[in-house]
């Protein structure tokens, strides 16, 4: 029985009766287990669209994170060299403004002639500050600026440069323990004075290659051909290949976009080269323009005086 009010407020009482014809009770005791309710799965071809959907994103993404680790490799290279660059000022403001002085023919050691000594003599050891990596590292003190981490061969130094020169031991050929370098100076500058220098902001001091020497060496009186090969193609297998000669400069005509192409694998990073110019500055520049302008020895970027390369 319930009791309720009408509109008009008169109370009524009703009477609801259960039909068991219209309405089943089902009861269930409490221990009978209940049927769990089915799911429906994915089916074989959503499965398949979403593989095909990781598999495209993952193709585009796996070359954007290649390119940016690249580029992640590329800042740590020139990192390093602005860190070389700023010590090297230190030093020539240090010694009457002069760069290191090294004299290639004493480091030569495999060529012992006159004025030459072998590497395992112990007079050797009276010139083993002189390459400028040696001679400014009383000012970065850290030998691992020195080493790119896209430095594909991580060469030793050539010459029997002992690097760093804690590593010289008289007799033991103790420049096989020297450790890797990835990075050359400008050979021309070796023990000159920076006032000989009239745009010091665009000419080379440093750049990628395997520490050793950069071939900067004012060619305007012998060659058309002004790359500064050993700059641009810093990371490359030195010998016959692409067509060319061995360690190819002093071309009397262009190269061909196939020798190009060829010679490019050795460019260490994609394009371009890093580098420290004269002033101190580090400066990423593009493979195809680092060439001998002038009028400074070893000046890459064009400026008041400079020439224009025929190719």
């Amino acid at each position: 029985m319930v009791e309720g009010k009408t509109s008009s407020g008169m109370r009524v009482n009703f009477r609801i009766t259960q039909s068991t014809h219209n309405v089943e009770v089902t009861r269930m005791s409490q221990n009978h287990a209940v049927r769990p309710r089915l799911r429906r799965g994915f089916t074989l071809i959503e499965l398949l669209v979403v593989i095909a959907i990781i598999a495209i994103l993952a193709a585009i993404l796996f070359p954007v994170f290649a390119k940016a680790r690249a580029q992640a490799r590329k800042t740590v290279g020139i990192s390093n060299l602005k860190q070389i660059g700023l010590g090297t000022m230190m030093y020539v403001q240090d010694y009457d403004e002069r760069f290191p002085y090294y004299n290639w023919g004493v480091h030569c050691c495999t060529d012992v002639g006159a004025g030459m000594y072998s590497g395992s003599d112990p007079r050797f050891g009276n010139f083993i500050q002189q390459p400028w990596c040696n001679a400014i590292m009383p000012y970065v003190k850290n030998s691992q600026l020195f080493q790119d981490p896209s430095d594909k061969h991580q060469w030793q130094p050539g010459y029997c440069i002992n690097f760093p020169s804690t590593v010289y031991v008289p007799g033991t050929n103790s420049w096989t323990k020297s450790s890797w370098m990835s990075y050359a100076w400008n050979e021309s500058a070796s023990g000159t004075p920076l006032a000989k220098y009239q745009s010091p902001a665009y000419d080379l001091m440093w750049s990628d290659y395997i520490g050793v020497l950069v071939d900067t060496w004012d060619r305007y009186g012998w060659t058309n051909d002004l790359y500064v090969r050993r700059a641009i193609w810093n990371d490359l297998n030195w010998g016959a290949q692409c067509g060319m000669p061995d360690d190819p400069r002093g071309l009397s005509s262009p190269f061909t976009q196939a020798q190009w192409d060829c010679l490019s694998q050795g460019i260490r990073h994609e394009t371009g080269v890093n580098t420290v110019l004269m002033d101190g500055h580090a400066k990423f520049l593009q493979a195809r323009t680092l060439r001998e302008v002038g009028p400074d020895t070893g000046q890459v970027i064009a400026g008041p005086g400079s020439r224009t390369p025929p190719f």
